[in-house]
Formats: structure tokens, sequence, C-alpha cells
């Protein structure tokens, strides 16, 4: 291995312990075919035994040492001819990206706008929302940390002790979350939900008992426009929504102003069989 551009080679405090087994005869002959080695390339015939073998790994790490050192010349070589590293951006180009929209107050500003929409009621809900992602693996996730924390698993609690003949949530996640914190927001107490969940057990038209076979579930009782329904009594304990006069007058039977009530509240998120 001539070293063509390097000067010198390195000597490591590792070879301590092995240069001290050999005599000071040995340690000069090595020390002279080291630097024939890194000078010229040149194999000693004078070096016997241990003085070889030390000879050998000695090279061996020359060897590696010069490849490395010929790397990062060629990389430093490929880098000039590129222009080197990219200069510094201007005073003048700071303050053009400040002008485009991109100084770090607006950043924050934008941040802030988007947790705060969020918490709006009007939201846009489907319900294969709840159902997409993989699960968490804590199942009713605790907020906290907040001034006022969203009782996730508590609400949970009392939907699966309340609601027994529902699906069982196994889940708290996207959607589903932000529904539930939303919820939260406009009603604020448990028995919000113990009611919601009460008259939704009692309910045999959301059980089931409809002409669709119909069920409701978790995801449908707390979007903003069913939840409303619910306590309002819309429900209870009948076999069909009580949506006034028209459809007692016709035997039971759905008036057409009913069809289209339900058409447009279909329209509006709200519909019975959402």
């Amino acid at each position: 291995m001539a070293q063509d551009a390097k000067k010198g080679f390195l000597l490591y405090y590792d070879y301590r312990k092995h240069l001290a087994l050999l005599s000071d005869e040995d340690r000069g002959k090595l020390l002279m075919a080291l630097l024939n080695y890194g000078e010229r390339g040149d194999i000693p015939e004078d070096l016997d035994g241990m003085a070889f073998m030390a000879f050998s790994f000695i090279t061996g790490q020359m060897d590696r040492d010069a490849q490395k050192y010929a790397d990062t010349c060629r990389k430093r070589s490929e880098a000039g001819k590129q222009g080197g590293r990219p200069k510094k951006e201007t005073g003048k180009q700071d303050k053009a990206k400040k002008a485009n929209g991109f100084s770090e107050k607006q950043t924050e500003a934008k941040k802030g706008d988007t947790e705060k929409e969020t918490d709006t009621e009007t939201e846009t809900v489907t319900e294969t929302d709840t159902d997409k992602g993989r699960e968490s693996s804590t199942p009713y996730p605790l907020k906290g940390g907040q001034q006022d924390p969203v009782p996730y698993s508590k609400i949970v609690e009392l939907y699966h002790a309340i609601c027994i003949s529902y699906p069982k949530l196994r889940a708290v996640e996207g959607n589903r979350e932000k529904q539930i914190a939303a919820r939260w927001k406009k009603y604020k107490t448990l028995d919000a939900f113990r009611e919601l969940f009460e008259k939704a057990e009692a309910s045999d038209f959301l059980k089931g008992e409809n002409d669709r076979a119909w069920t409701a579930d978790f995801d449908w009782l707390i979007r903003p426009t069913n939840m409303s329904k619910v306590l309002e009594g819309k429900y209870d304990g009948s076999t069909k929504p009580k949506t006034g006069t028209a459809q007692s007058q016709t035997g039971g039977k759905p008036s057409t102003m009913d069809v289209l009530a339900g058409i447009i509240a279909d329209e509006e998120g709200g519909g019975v069989f959402d």
C-alpha cells in the first residue's frame, strides 16, 4: 500500500500490549518495515514469528485507514465540483418567505384554528369512520391535563352497563372520539348520557322493532341531531318513532309527509335510519 498523497499513517495505543511482547530489536525492525510498507508498499523478508504477525494486523489497519482517507478526499472533490455547501439564505430571502406566509406566528395561528375546528358542533359524520384504522391499545382513552377533561371511560362504561341490547365498543378513536368530545362540550354532564342510554335501551324501535329491522348503535346515538331526538322522547318505548299526527292518521304507516321529512333529515345527517 503506497501512500501517494498521504504523508504518514496512524499508530494506535492498542498496539502497545502487542509490541511489549517483542524484543527491542524486533520492534525496531517492525517500525522500519511499517514505514517502508506505508511509503512504498514493501513486504519485509527479515521479520518472522510474532514480529511478522504484528506487521500483518497493523498493516491491515493501515489499509483501512488509507481507504477511508481516499473516500473522504473523493467525496470532498465531488462536493467541490457541485459548488460546495449550500449557501445560507440571505436576509432578502427570509423576508420574502415571511411575506408569502411562512412566518412562525402565522404557523402557530393556523394550528390554533385547526384545534378549534375539532370542537365545533356542526360535524360531517360517516358511520364507517369509526370502523377504520387499527384498534387502540387502550379501548377508552383518558384525556388528562386538560381544564375540562372528557370522561371517555365513564361514558363508555355507562353505555355498556345500560345499553345491554346494543353492540359493545372495542375502541374509542378517530371520529367516535371527536363526537364524544363534542357532545360532552354541549351537555357537560354524565346525566345527559345516562338518560340517553336509558331511553335507547327502553326503545323497541331503536332496538330493531321497525319495518326495516334496523338497530341503532353507539355512533348513531351520539350524533348531534340523533342525541337530541332521543332525549326529547321521540323514540320512547314505541315500535314507531313519534313523527306527528300524520302518521297516526294513516293507521300507523308513514304518511307522505313523514317520508319527505325523513328524506330531508337523512340529507342533513339526522335521519331515522342513518
